[in-house]
Order: C-alpha cells, then sequence, then structure tokens
C-alpha cells in the first residue's frame, strides 16, 4: 500500500491461491513512518479503490485502525475496510478460529509424532518448545492432542513450585507405571525467566534415573506448509462474508469499519468501535479464553496403567492444584 506494489489480478489467478500460505501475497511488517500515510491515500486515489479487505493478525488490526482514524485527514479511507482473521497464535478479537491457527497445530503435531517416534528403549522426556506469541492455543491444543504430561502457556506463566511439583509428578509416572517416553509442550512466551532451556535442564538434573530429556524448538516450521481443509474453508467463509459486506456497502454509498469473526461456528460481522472490547492478543489478557479450561485437564489427568487417574500426596501439590 505504501509503495503502490499492485496490481489488477485476472480472473483465474487466485485459482492457484488456495494450497500456499498467505505469504504469496507478498505482504510483510512495517512500521508506518511519517508521511506513509499520505502516500497510501495517494495510491488508493489512483487504484480508484472503493473498498479493502485487509487479512493479516494484530498488527495489521493495529495498521488498520490507523487507516480508520486517519479518515478525518485523507477522504480516501472513507470506504468500506473489512479486516479477516489470519494468525496462528488464534489470538484475535472476536474470534474462536482465526486464518492458519489449523494448519500450524497440525504441523506441530507432525513433528511432536515424530520425535516421540524416535525414542528408542531410553527413558526420555521431550521438552518441545512451541509458537503462539502471548497466546497459549497451540501448546494447548498440541498436548491435548499428543498426551502431553505438562503444558506451560502465558496465560497460567510458570513458577518454580510448580516446576518442583511437575518433575516429581513425572518421576512418579516414570517408575509407577515403567514407561519409556515423556512429553512436556512450553509456549514461546510461557515465562521470561523459565525458558525452554531451564526447564530442559531443571527436568534432567531432576530426573535422576528415572528419564533423560531432550528438548526440541520447533521455531518457523510451524508457520509453513500446505494449509490444511479446514484453514481453507475457514478462509473462503470470512472471505465471502467480507466480500458481501463490501458489497453491499458500496451499494448503499456507505464506508463501514469492521472485523470477521467466527463464534460458536457461526461468521459474524463486527463493527470496527467494539475491537477495544477484547484483550489486546500481544498482552496476557485478564480475560479467559474458551480453550483455557482445557489447560487444567492436560495437568490433571495423570493415568495409571490401569486407566484410573489417581491424586498427588498433598506434599507434592501447589496450594493451587489442592
Amino acid at each position: 500500500l505504501i509503495r503502490g506494489k499492485a496490481h489488477r489480478t485476472t480472473w483465474m489467478e487466485p485459482e492457484f491461491w488456495n494450497s500456499s500460505g498467505g505469504s504469496r501475497l507478498g505482504a510483510g511488517r512495517q512500521e508506518l513512518q511519517t508521511g506513509d500515510l499520505g502516500r497510501v491515500a495517494d495510491n488508493f486515489r489512483q487504484w480508484g479503490l472503493n473498498g479493502l479487505i485487509l487479512i493479516g493478525d494484530w498488527g495489521g488490526y493495529l495498521l488498520l485502525s490507523k487507516l480508520i482514524a486517519a479518515r478525518k485527514t485523507h477522504p480516501e479511507f472513507r470506504i468500506p475496510l473489512i479486516a479477516i482473521p489470519a494468525s496462528i497464535n488464534n489470538d484475535l478479537p472476536g474470534c474462536e478460529h482465526s486464518i492458519g491457527c489449523d494448519t500450524a497445530l497440525n504441523t506441530i503435531l507432525d513433528a511432536i509424532d515424530r520425535v516421540k517416534d524416535s525414542t528408542d528403549t531410553a527413558k526420555r522426556t521431550y521438552v518441545v518448545e512451541v509458537m503462539g506469541r502471548y497466546s497459549g492455543y497451540l501448546a494447548v491444543m498440541a498436548g491435548l492432542a499428543s498426551g502431553a504430561e505438562f503444558v506451560y502457556t502465558p496465560e497460567e506463566g510458570i513458577t518454580l513450585d510448580m516446576l518442583r511439583c511437575d518433575v516429581r509428578r513425572m518421576s512418579k509416572a516414570f517408575r509407577r507405571e515403567n514407561r519409556h517416553t515423556g512429553l512436556i509442550i512450553r509456549s514461546e512466551n510461557a515465562a521470561d525467566y523459565y525458558t525452554t532451556d531451564f526447564v530442559s535442564a531443571l527436568f534432567e538434573a531432576e530426573g535422576g534415573d528415572d528419564f533423560d530429556v531432550r528438548k526440541a524448538v520447533l521455531g518457523p516450521i510451524q508457520q509453513g506448509g500446505p494449509p490444511t481443509p479446514l484453514d481453507r474453508i475457514m478462509a473462503v467463509r470470512y472471505a465471502y462474508s467480507a466480500l458481501r459486506a463490501v458489497e453491499e456497502a458500496i451499494r448503499q454509498n456507505d464506508a463501514p469499519a469492521a472485523f470477521v469473526g467466527m463464534e460458536q461456528g457461526a461468521v459474524k460481522l463486527h463493527p470496527w468501535n467494539t475491537v477495544r472490547r477484547y484483550p489486546d492478543p500481544w498482552r496476557r489478557p485478564e480475560t479467559r479464553r474458551w480453550w483455557e479450561e482445557y489447560t487444567g485437564w492436560i495437568t490433571a489427568l495423570s493415568v495409571l496403567p490401569d486407566g484410573m487417574a489417581y491424586s498427588l500426596d498433598d506434599e507434592d501439590q501447589t496450594a493451587e492444584q489442592r
């Protein structure tokens, strides 16, 4: 938008996009500088734009907010502006599933399965770090789907008491169940000081003869790969809703600003002035997200070979866990 790098697509051009990631469009992160809004407005005028659909994460939402705020000085922005949620972190307002999160989750599970399959006869615990920025969605869902013993997220944080308790629980599980594999998933920003290296070293030191530890930082592989069918279907549903909203606004000579989301399986269009009702996803939110209750399921369900869940002794529990 700033550099005027755009072209009119042919009708069939997007047909080749649905098997590629969003980076195929060529967009990237860039902070607005002085004068950039004027250049964007000039390009809007030259292109004759009568509507804009943005596909992006919270950074894109913040930039769209600046376009909306600049409508008084730049009339070129007085057109329908609609945001579509696309973020592997799944942390965007008014949306239970954003484009990309299912693809990233599938990639994480594939990597975890490969890591666990590589286990030899040695008793071993794996500490896997996943992305997510300040959202624990990927970590929680990956832990639930892969049978992880512990999951550490930014929402819950990490404390030394928690780690002490979890080390003892892991050791007990290896001794009682004669298991060969343990799995810990840590979201990248779960804690500032208790890093993945720290967690791995602590479990290695305290595991003793019960198990050894290997770590895996999955990194940017979570952002690549062809999108899953679920992501493709959600993308079509969001785009259809956004495009219909733009067409209707043009017919009525209106210039709404809105963002698309999904709630309880239904695609909804939210007015832009409601965006701040939701917590800032790049900071730890005070409100709980719909998937956070699953964190407790993972930490509570330590299962014995006979299929019966057992409770820890009081000495192994923190006050919060009791």
